[in-house]
């Protein structure tokens, strides 16, 4: 089975991925960054499955297909990305065979995992129904998301009321044509929260306002659209040793 969504997050140490208590039907997270790279793994088999199946139909897109015919939709959200791909520091001054020096260069192996299938992923699966979410606090070469992985997404959002230039030209493909959140609200310390720009593919760039919401706000309005759990929200320990790799 593959995962109708997915929610990876590095906001813990020894996390990858993270989910909703009870977890969706179709949906995963996983908590080792094993995890995190088989998810992404399957999902990218999954979308060569899905890109045969629309080459069979004559078709260039998964929109194309007769609505009885067409995929479901599968949404991946990477939170906190840099500390997912951010190397690991490989201690200097000792073997490269002692355990120290061969965790680090592990759990480097699994970064790269994680940054060649999130960049493929971007890349080449939009045409499928493969979305992806990706948030970071920065967005720059030294945090894993430099210029080459930003060309690749249409839609560029940066919150806060007042971010840097340098931030908001990390974030933006054109800076300068991103409006500022007015300075009425950005001096409001009620009216500020939760603002920010967007720049998103295909329309003017824009503001916009946010609003909180907690973990048991999204579960209540998951429950009120009747959208099923699953007692199983991760991969099993059989498609982590098939996918994730070992030195």
């Amino acid at each position: 089975m593959v995962p109708a969504g997915a929610v990876c997050s590095g906001a813990k140490a020894d996390a990858g991925c993270v989910t909703l208590e009870g977890g969706l039907s179709g949906g995963w997270g996983c908590d080792t960054p094993e995890a995190a790279v088989t998810v992404l793994g399957m999902i990218l088999s999954e979308g060569r499955r899905r890109a045969k199946e629309l080459a069979a139909a004559g078709v260039v897109n998964w929109l194309e297909l007769s609505p009885e015919k067409r995929f479901r939709p599968i949404l991946l959200v990477v939170d906190e990305a840099s500390s997912l791909l951010l190397p690991d520091r490989v201690p200097a001054g000792i073997p490269k065979d002692h355990p120290l020096a061969v965790e680090a260069a592990q759990a480097n192996l699994l970064k790269a995992a994680l940054a060649s299938s999130i960049n493929r992923i971007i890349a080449e699966l939009r045409f499928v129904g493969v979305r992806m979410l990706l948030a970071s606090q920065v967005t720059n070469n030294s945090t894993g998301i430099g210029p080459s992985l930003k060309s690749k997404i249409g839609h560029k959002i940066l919150q806060g009321a007042n971010p840097s230039r340098t931030a908001r030209s990390q974030a933006f493909s054109d800076e300068s044509a991103v409006p500022l959140v007015p300075a009425n609200v950005r001096t409001d310390p009620d009216a500020a929260k939760g603002t920010g720009v967007a720049e998103l593919e295909g329309s003017e760039p824009v503001v916009y306002k946010a609003y909180f919401a907690t973990t048991t706000d999204y579960v209540d309005a998951l429950d009120r659209l009747g959208v099923p759990t699953t007692e199983a929200p991760a991969p099993t320990a059989e498609q982590i040793a098939r996918h994730s790799p070992v030195l």
